[in-house]
């Protein structure tokens, strides 16, 4: 793959970093560096640049400047931001303006840098296709205009009162006749068209013949050789001087290729809007799973306020808030991996562990919640281990959330009993 990219960064061995993890997964592309505001200056007015990488604190501005100008002036060019000093709110808030990619500036993440480069070429070239597709479509309709002159398409007419039809050889091949032969008569020709459509086909020359000049068709016709085409024909209606209809003179062509084209352009856009569906359904749960950590570790915060000096209650409360910030650091992870949203996704991380432990964990998340209503939480417990296989973070989230709503739900100064048995 042969591209060039734009990083955006102040710090020398990030940019390096980079730069060198783009070079070792595509050898052929082009990397440019801006690493202050001249140098950011000169490469957006030379727009030399297929996808460009930023950070998000920068000494001379900000990622989400840096991400709307680059939205501003190059609409259609992948946007990806990489940096260590963001956060959930500055995540979203860039997604809203645009931004194709997040990624969080760690060792371990250096690697995602180009697949994540990948991906978004591989949307810009998607989106490129379909572009094309309908320039091809508006082609082949203005093509139309000299259709009458060009080979392919086929001439008839038609007597309203005797019903024979005479036309040029084109027509039988167009139609998938027999030996290339047309209908001799237009019941002949109505026969064959499909009967979903003929219904139409027919009011609509029933209605020409009335009352009035031009009409159109567009209707399936399955031809002897058992290959369907859409077929497209435009007709006129001559009159004598009373106004009966004497002649119906006629055009007809395949507009096969064009019918596909445009039930291929709607799949793929029905395609895309199921994906940006499926990536708002998955941002909106991962919103919501990270309120319980944040309200462990709120509640914690404030048990170290009134704390004083006492060691156990220190100590306690500052290992509640290290674990939930370990709990939402894997969240944030899932949050911002663009790949598991677009496949609708979350990668569980199974491993023995004891249910006991889950549930206390659990009850930590939700005693904010708890207190605040002023209820009395019961938590039963066996002495032995229950020993499960599980993802400790999910399974913690999943009865985190129930225990949030029945402190919601529980009247005030309820209780709520939580038991573990085998």
């Amino acid at each position: 793959m042969t591209f060039s990219a734009l990083l955006i960064d102040d710090s020398p061995d990030d940019r390096m970093l980079v730069a060198r993890e783009l070079r070792r997964q595509f050898p052929d592309a082009r990397i440019r560096e801006a690493g202050g505001p001249e140098a950011l200056a000169q490469a957006l007015d030379e727009g030399g640049f297929d996808i460009a990488v930023t950070d998000f604190r920068l000494r001379f501005t900000d990622g989400l400047t840096v991400l709307r100008e680059l939205k501003r002036r190059f609409p259609q060019r992948p946007v990806i931001m990489f940096t260590g000093s963001g956060n959930e709110e500055v995540a979203v808030e860039a997604m809203k303006e645009g931004l194709d990619d997040y990624i969080t500036k760690t060792p371990k993440h250096y690697p995602r840098i180009g697949f994540a480069v990948r991906a978004c070429l591989d949307r810009v070239a998607q989106r490129r296709a379909i572009d094309e597709a309908r320039a091809r479509e508006t082609l082949a309709r203005a093509r139309l205009e000299i259709a009458l002159q060009s080979a392919g398409m086929a001439a008839w007419q038609i007597d309203p009162r005797s019903g024979a039809v005479s036309a040029s050889n084109e027509l039988g091949r167009l139609l998938g006749g027999r030996g290339g032969v047309p209908p001799a008569t237009v019941d002949d020709w109505l026969a064959g068209i499909h009967p979903d459509d003929l219904p139409d086909v027919v009011a609509a020359r029933q209605a020409a013949l009335r009352d009035g000049e031009h009409y159109r068709m567009q209707y399936r016709f399955p031809g002897a050789d058992d290959v369907t085409r859409w077929i497209a024909s435009s007709a006129r209606v001559l009159r004598d001087a009373d106004g009966n209809p004497v002649t119906v003179i006629g055009t007809a062509r395949d507009v096969t290729a064009e019918i596909e084209t445009r039930h291929s352009l709607e799949r793929k856009t029905a395609q895309l809007e199921e994906s940006d569906r499926k990536k708002n359904e998955f941002l909106s749960i991962l919103a919501h799973e990270l309120r319980n950590p944040l309200g462990a570790a709120r509640y914690s915060i404030a048990l170290l306020r009134q704390a004083h000096a006492n060691p156990a209650v220190l100590a306690r409360a500052t290992d509640v808030i290290d674990r939930q910030i370990g709990h939402m650091a894997r969240m944030l992870d899932d949050l911002l991996d663009l790949s598991r949203i677009t496949h609708n996704r979350i990668q569980l991380e199974r491993a023995p562990l004891d249910l006991r432990r889950v549930v206390e964990l659990a009850c930590e998340n939700t005693q904010s919640a708890f207190a605040a209503r002023h209820h009395a939480l019961r938590v039963a417990l066996p002495a032995a281990p229950v020993t499960v296989v599980g993802d400790d973070v999910r399974l913690t989230q999943v009865l985190s959330n129930l225990l949030h709503n029945a402190a919601k739900f529980t009247p005030e100064r309820g209780r709520v009993d939580v038991r573990v048995t085998r």
